[in-house]
């Protein structure tokens, strides 16, 4: 096992000595190891067959001397990197996947080269977010405005709002804007009633109203002391307004009258003195006798004033059973009067009577 000059002494056939000398040189056995790497999927010849697993292999080969050549290869597989991604593009736009510009969702692959010169592939799941538009109606009143994407507008017609969505995508609303007709109130027409009466007042054309009395009901019912007009604003369900207005005339019948009987300790005031009462005096001269003809009480005052009820009208201060309002208090006993004078359309009156005075 060892290199050197061996003698090997033989008998050839003439029985003499047969002397072989050999020089023995021992060749090496070469062992030469090595490290490779292969991708993830790829594979490599070695032990006579392709591998695809890591692992340490050995090789035999003959060398020029004819002795075993063995090469020992230490094998790595290089994983294969494959990074998922999800992308959301709005829709119209684009973006850069396998070389071109992407406009459609899909599942996209790009392959790149990482630093072990095995493929990395990025696998991209592309979605497309649709543009919401929302559609809105609005109604506004004539004469009014509405702001629609950061400016008032008053015109009919169809406006565009962009906004950004949660998903940074453009949301638009699409505003259909009219203008509602004017609102017209439909009321009860002028009208004349007597001093006392009532009359019904009614409006419609509106959603809601209210008028000058307060009252909330499209139907109210009054009874003016005096002629008055009635005022109404109407409100329709989206806010516009509109009045109307309706005049109720006060007619005071032309009449007049005197009590027959008063008391001074009555409890109602409009019985405590002896007015004379009515509607549309113009003037008129009071005068009260007592049985002997002497005049105890004078008036041709015809201040008016509203009876306890509320009504219409009493005149002057009236008499309150002393002689001459301001002397000595007259005993109970009847009196006589004469009563004459205009009403406001021109027409004379004359009445006479009796009056008892009642005093408790």
């Amino acid at each position: 096992t060892i290199g050197g000059v061996y003698s090997d002494t033989l008998t050839s056939v003439s029985t003499c000595d047969s002397v072989i000398t050999t020089t023995l040189t021992i060749f090496p056995v070469f062992n030469t190891p090595q490290a490779l790497e292969i991708c993830q999927g790829d594979s490599i010849m070695l032990e006579g067959a392709y591998q695809t697993i890591g692992g340490v292999y050995s090789d035999t080969l003959t060398s020029v001397s004819t002795c075993d050549s063995v090469i020992t290869t230490t094998l790595t597989i290089s994983p294969v990197f494959n990074t998922p991604q999800a992308l959301e593009i709005c829709q119209g736009d684009s973006i850069m996947l396998e070389g071109a510009y992407q406009t459609t969702g899909g599942i996209y692959y790009d392959t790149l080269s990482a630093t072990s010169t095995c493929d990395s592939v990025i696998t991209t799941t592309l979605s497309v977010a649709p543009e919401i538009i929302s559609p809105q109606d609005l109604e506004i009143c004539q004469g009014d405005s509405i702001a629609i994407g950061n400016i008032y507008v008053h015109l009919p017609g169809n406006y565009y709002d962009t906004l950004q969505a949660v998903s940074g995508c453009d949301s638009i609303i699409v505003t259909n804007l009219t203008i509602a007709a004017n609102l017209v109130l439909d009321i009860s027409n002028d009208a004349s009633i007597d001093i006392g009466e009532s009359i019904d007042l009614e409006v419609s054309g509106a959603t809601s109203y209210l008028w000058s009395t307060g009252d909330t009901n499209n139907l109210i019912i009054v009874s003016p002391l005096e002629t008055t007009t009635y005022y109404v604003t109407g409100t329709s369900s989206i806010g516009c307004e509109a009045t109307a207005e309706v005049l109720v005339e006060v007619v005071y019948p032309f009449n007049i009258y005197v009590p027959n009987i008063f008391s001074t300790t009555s409890l109602n005031q409009d019985n405590k003195n002896l007015y004379v009462f009515g509607n549309g005096v113009e003037s008129m001269n009071f005068v009260i006798f007592d049985r002997w003809g002497e005049i105890v009480f004078k008036s041709e005052n015809i201040k008016e004033s509203n009876r306890a009820d509320g009504l219409c009208c009493k005149y002057g201060y009236g008499w309150n059973g002393r002689y001459k309002n301001n002397g000595k208090e007259l005993n109970t006993g009847v009196f006589s009067y004469k009563l004459s004078g205009r009403f406001t359309n021109g027409e004379k009156f004359f009445e006479k009577g009796n009056i008892t005075l009642i005093r408790k």
